[in-house]
């Protein structure tokens, strides 16, 4: 062990001998406060032994407790729905079926969609399907929402709401199943006056909503569930634009990929260092003449199952020709043991949200690249 690493692992435990540090950190004392903790994981990494496994587990659980929780906070409020936007495109279809949407047809549908280009949008949430599930039941219809709508697919997408309003469609084949339905026209949950069909909607529609019809979609349907999948890659997104930050602010030339706010596609940043789609970042030496010194991975857990799946798919990416360092966000990373297989392929270079600045600062210290590399 060389006398750096050596003097890490004294300085984080106050002991005077490499051996007694590392059984300190086995065992779970506390470190020295403010130690850099990569540094002391990278000086374990060089000793075997039952002990040294030990005590890398220990850190591997520190240095990926991520702080980031998905859950507790929304991205892009952008995407999220104007109710007023609703609002209008609900009496566009009632004016266009005789004032009350107890008379909707397809043709009235089609002549509000034409009035109104959000009242397929609206029908949509209404039911409670995204435009990709009514794909799947109905042919011939947009790739996307806001895309133009054909009679034609105005008509077949009118066949299958009207059927699920009413509930006339065939029951499932699992006996004591319900198809899936707004709640407020599902009896278990909202009583005998949930029958009605559109004339049950006219009702809510200039009525109002019942508050605890609310209360019960929140429940089966998870608040915010729908926007937070629209917006997975919005956590990982947000952190790669401060690591950004961070190396152009170390003098860096930055490269990022476009699912994470760059500009730069998948097959730009493989050109650069090899690799696959684990390369999300190429941070590169100052113009004129750029050459890649490392990569960043980003990876996403906020579970222990996902983390154990996020683990072995980045210990299996494809090497580039410049180190890699990982990113980890969630608190999954820190639960798996198999976190220190994670470490230990990727000799400590692991950071999270937290550690931004200790990974900048550590892309900043990489040698210039070998001119000898072809990839390069």
């Amino acid at each position: 062990m060389s006398d750096n690493f050596d003097g890490a692992l004294l300085a984080a435990t106050g002991r005077s001998a490499h051996t007694d540090a590392i059984a300190w950190i086995a065992e779970e004392h506390p470190l020295v406060p403010g130690v850099d903790l990569h540094e002391v994981t990278r000086a374990v990494l060089q000793v075997d032994g039952p002990t040294a496994r030990m005590a890398l587990e220990r850190l591997a659980r520190e240095i990926t407790a991520s702080q980031l929780d998905p859950a507790a906070e929304l991205h892009q409020v952008d995407l999220l729905p104007d109710a007023d936007v609703f609002r209008r495109a609900l009496d566009t279809l009632a004016q266009t079926s005789e004032g009350s949407l107890a008379g909707v047809t397809a043709s009235s549908l089609r002549t509000a969609q034409q009035r109104n280009s959000r009242v397929m949008e609206m029908l949509e949430a209404l039911i409670g399907v995204t435009h990709k599930e009514l794909r799947e039941r109905v042919d011939g219809l947009p790739v996307e929402v806001d895309r133009v709508w054909t009679n034609a697919a105005l008509n077949n997408a009118f066949g299958y709401i009207d059927e699920l309003i009413r509930g006339t469609l065939p029951a499932p084949s699992t006996p004591g199943t319900f198809l899936p339905a707004p709640v407020e026209l599902m009896a278990p949950i909202a009583g005998p006056v949930a029958g009605g069909g559109w004339e049950r909607v006219e009702q809510l529609r200039s009525g109002g909503v019942p508050y605890e019809l609310l209360l019960a979609q929140r429940v089966v349907g998870s608040a915010w569930g729908q926007h937070r999948n629209r917006t997975s890659q919005s956590p990982m997104a947000a952190v790669a634009l401060q690591v950004q930050g961070l190396l152009v602010a170390e003098g860096l030339d930055v490269v990022l990929s476009d699912k994470y706010g760059g500009d730069a596609r998948q097959a730009d940043l493989t050109a650069l260092v090899g690799g696959d789609q684990h390369v999300n970042l190429v941070a590169r030496t100052p113009p004129p003449n750029p050459k890649p010194v490392a990569v960043v991975t980003f990876s996403l857990a906020k579970d222990g199952g996902s983390a154990r799946k996020n683990v072995s798919a980045k210990m299996q990416m494809a090497e580039p020709a410049v180190p890699v360092f990982v990113v980890v966000l969630g608190g999954g990373f820190s639960q798996r043991n198999e976190t220190v297989g994670l470490v230990r392929h990727f000799d400590g270079s692991v950071f999270t949200e937290q550690t931004l600045p200790a990974l900048a600062g550590a892309i900043a210290a990489c040698p210039p690249p070998r001119s000898s590399d072809a990839r390069l």
